[in-house]
């Protein structure tokens, strides 16, 4: 059998290839898992590397495949992904798996969460001969054909000392002890290469070697220009850019063509070696080639650009015509200064009667940049015209306070936004835009996991409850049980429930049309609280009026509890009474 197994962060390249966006086998269809919320190849890949993001380690993925031979049965199947997580520790952790159908034979895909709950990751030392291992144990199980690997006596070793001396036996009767390594034409990573570029790297290879025997370096790089290949000086020695623009250590072609060649003592270059081949001649450095190549991209994008722009009717067209010059710094960015004469000037305009100061239509943008627009721009949705007072930016200035212990590079921004606003404030009568402060506010509201501020308007003061919960990771959620998911996600359900009522009653307040739960719910950013609780809105409102019945039903159990109480003591006294009455009667 064929097996492999890579490490990596995940993304968008690991889950094209297991739902086979290229369409290489017969049929692909999901497999098992465990610990994951997501349901399908794509969405548990990409639930598995937004875990992967919280790890300490670069590469907490890994990914494994199985091509066996022959098809196995469900129980050999089992087996063998047994063997394999009890040799690396993998019986807890979440996994998404994937089945693929090449040639009418089944093969698997897995990728494990090597993330561990304090932050770091399962080491995985050794792996390839351990792979090996379960591999030649699944083979002698199963029946297979023995497959030599790289790593044959460590194979056997490792059986003899854990005590399987009868299958480390049938290993050395089949001769792994003694064989020659084997060794692959290609690496991995050059074969995915080679797919990507379709570019034969085994044919290039046979051209270097060819004009590396025959010609000098100077005529070698004329020959290689004639296929539109090119030499350079990478950073540790020479390198071949090929017709893609993908780059080839000069030397390693060199020795992939003599071995190809069949000598039976091949060339082994080094890169000192490579380096001293082109000594004599000043290669082009690889970097400045690479900024050649990307300005001449950039060059030919912006002609297309140009052209569409400039194409009557065209939809960039009118979007060009759109835009608005006024924000459109450097690459479209434009960061905001202590200085209110210069970048706050630009974005406002002068309130005119009682109205608020306003800002342009891409305000949100000019604020909102990189890492701080992830988690704030949200707000930017939900921004209305109110009257800030004094007393409100003190609050926040408290709020500053205690965020420059927990994060310093949102305190640096929101601090200098603070400034620009309060020149704002002091300039206008205390007439401002509430855009930045509410972005602020919803900001640190999150940092500290929730909390309540009051926004007045003019006419009428409306409170809005900004008490969201607090965010929980993908690891976190997959580690709760079932019912400690099912109340979590009931008790953040009804706060964004409140939350949802008090925006539609700002906006009810301000004659606008308020969104959807479902839209106010992705204006907060999806997490896995806010993914689940839009699947699940059904299902959530149904417990909410089962809670809300069993709750009215309990109120008025206690209401006729407390009556038959009452009754209960008014006959007692009645009885009393009447008792006391005949009493006085004889």
């Amino acid at each position: 059998m064929i097996g492999g197994a890579t490490r990596g962060k995940g993304g968008y390249n690991l889950w094209r290839h297991l739902r086979d966006a290229k369409k290489q086998n017969d049929a692909t269809f999901a497999g098992a898992s465990r610990g994951l919320v997501q349901q399908g190849i794509t969405d548990q890949i990409k639930e598995l590397t937004n875990i992967g993001k919280y790890a300490s380690h670069s590469k907490p993925l890994y990914h494994v495949h199985a091509d066996p031979a022959k098809d196995w049965t469900a129980q050999e199947w089992e087996a063998y992904w047994q063997d394999y997580e009890k040799e690396f520790s993998l019986t807890k952790q979440p996994f998404s798996e994937a089945i693929h159908v090449k040639h009418g034979r089944e093969h698997r895909h897995r990728v494990y969460s090597l993330l561990l709950p304090s932050g770091s990751c399962l080491r995985m030392d050794n792996d390839h001969a351990r792979r090996e291992k379960i591999n030649r144990l699944a083979e002698l199980r199963t029946g297979e054909t023995i497959t030599p690997g790289a790593h044959n006596r460590a194979v056997i070793k490792a059986l003899e000392a854990e005590g399987k001396t009868a299958q480390a036996q049938i290993l050395r009767d089949a001769g792994l002890w003694d064989i020659q390594k084997p060794k692959a034409r290609l690496k991995p990573q050059e074969r995915a290469q080679q797919e990507r570029t379709a570019i034969d790297k085994a044919g290039l290879a046979r051209l270097v070697l060819a004009g590396c025997k025959k010609y000098k370096p100077e005529l070698l790089m004329q020959k290689l220009a004639q296929f539109k290949c090119h030499i350079c000086m990478g950073e540790k020695g020479p390198v071949v850019i090929d017709q893609s623009g993908n780059v080839h250590a000069f030397n390693r072609l060199v020795n992939l063509g003599s071995k190809a060649s069949g000598h039976k003592r091949p060339l082994k270059m080094t890169m000192e070696q490579a380096r001293a081949y082109f000594n004599h001649i000043n290669l082009p450095l690889y970097s400045n080639a690479k900024k050649e190549k990307n300005h001449e991209r950039k060059r030919t994008e912006k002609q297309n650009q140009s052209l569409s722009t400039d194409l009557p009717g065209s939809i960039r067209s009118q979007q060009h015509r759109k835009r608005n010059p006024g924000l459109a710094g450097r690459g479209g960015k434009q960061t905001l200064t202590h200085r209110p004469d210069t970048a706050v000037a630009r974005n406002h305009r002068t309130a005119t009667g009682s109205n608020p100061v306003r800002t342009g239509e891409n305000f949100a943008k000019t604020i909102s940049t990189r890492k701080l627009n992830r988690h704030i721009n949200h707000v930017t949705s939900l921004s209305h015209i109110v009257l800030i007072t004094p007393d409100y930016i003190r609050e926040i200035k408290d709020k500053l306070a205690d965020a420059k212990k927990a994060n310093w590079y949102f305190y640096r921004r929101a601090y200098q936004n603070l400034k620009d606003q309060q020149y704002w404030l002091d300039q206008w009568n205390n007439s401002i835009d509430s855009t930045i402060l509410l972005l602020l506010v919803e900001l640190f509201l999150s940092l500290f996991f929730g909390g309540s501020v009051t926004i007045r308007n003019k006419p009428y003061p409306v409170s809005i409850n900004f008490g969201f919960p607090a965010p929980i990771s993908d690891s976190t959620w997959n580690m709760m049980s079932d019912d400690q998911q099912d109340e979590v996600l009931f008790q953040s359900y009804l706060l964004y429930r409140a939350s949802y009522k008090n925006y539609q009653k700002l906006y009810e307040q301000q004659d606008r049309i308020s969104v959807t739960f479902e839209s106010f719910l992705n204006l907060h950013g999806k997490d896995i609280l806010t993914r689940m609780i839009s699947k699940n809105v059904d299902y959530l409102e149904d417990k909410l009026m089962d809670w809300q019945n069993r709750k009215m039903d309990a109120e008025n159990a206690k209401i006729l509890q407390d009556t038959n109480d009452t009754m209960a003591w008014m006959k007692q006294n009645n009885s009393e009474v009447e008792s006391h009455e005949n009493i006085l009667k004889i």
